[in-house]
């Protein structure tokens, strides 16, 4: 629960085996919960914005990245693609079995 300490609110740590940056419980290639209050809280210090979907899912693959995009349309929450999707690179294997990188925008 949130404490109040001199005036200032304060926000608990995230429990053990909890996302550090939003503090929910998700894979390590899964969106954060942008609604989260510790992850808009932690994103507006670093940035001096409070935090996007886009921002959320970042991190997360081509292949994630569309399937929570069409959970949140089915939810009524309009995700930018064009933006999501710009310098995104995708390890993509070629013949032979090796991979490489290739931009997606």
């Amino acid at each position: 629960m949130f404490e109040l300490r001199e005036g200032r609110l304060s926000i608990p740590p995230p429990k053990d085996g909890a996302c550090p940056l939003c503090g929910e419980l998700h894979g390590r290639g899964e969106p954060h919960n942008r609604n989260s209050l510790l992850y808009q809280h932690r994103f507006r210090q670093n940035h001096g914005r409070y935090p996007t979907w886009e921002d959320a899912m970042a991190h997360c693959s081509l292949t994630v990245k569309k399937r929570f995009c069409e959970r949140l349309k089915r939810h009524g929450v309009e995700v930018d693609t064009g933006k999501l999707l710009k310098g995104l690179r995708e390890r993509v294997e070629t013949g032979g079995g090796s991979k490489v990188d290739r931009r997606m925008d």
